[in-house]
């Protein structure tokens, strides 16, 4: 029998979404921003991702198992792009932050266009967990990056 419910919308509806986590997530990730800074905020999103991707290795359609790398993904989500905000609120020139928004935008859709052309290479030749294994090592570099930058966090 055909099912009107594709894969795609029963994951959109069902209870592992990212999104929700990441609503949670960003009004904390902002406050944590407010008392320390962008980067360590940054950097926990960044671990978040790079554990949830790991979890995603694991080949199975069991929801249930799927559900703490999803809740990751989300936090990684809500942390990340409160992170990146911030850095552009905080760093750019009053009269030129309009664009600097627009780069950070333009750049997170690169970014994005790349991972997913690669990961879905990997993908289509080797399956989902090559894919995943991938996302999880970029993730490791970016995570390597943040901890030498140097950029201490401060109290307020």
């Amino acid at each position: 029998m055909l099912s009107l419910v594709s894969p795609a919308s029963e994951v959109a509806h069902c209870p592992t979404n990212p999104n929700a986590a990441a609503t949670v997530t960003s009004l904390a990730a902002g406050r944590h921003t407010d008392r320390t800074n962008a980067t360590r905020v940054l950097i926990v999103g960044v671990a978040a991702f790079g554990i949830a991707y790991l979890g995603f290795t694991h080949d199975t359609t069991n929801w249930q198992i799927l559900l703490p790398w999803f809740v990751l993904a989300g936090i990684g989500i809500g942390r990340v792009e409160t992170a990146e905000h911030t850095a552009v609120a905080t760093h750019a020139p009053a009269d030129i932050r309009g664009s600097a928004f627009g780069l950070l935008a333009a750049t997170q859709s690169f970014g994005y266009l790349a991972a997913s052309l690669v990961a879905g290479i990997l993908w289509t030749a080797f399956g989902p967990s090559w894919a995943f294994a991938y996302l999880a090592v970029a993730m490791v570099v970016a995570f390597v990056i943040l901890l030498a930058s140097g950029r201490q966090p401060t109290v307020v």
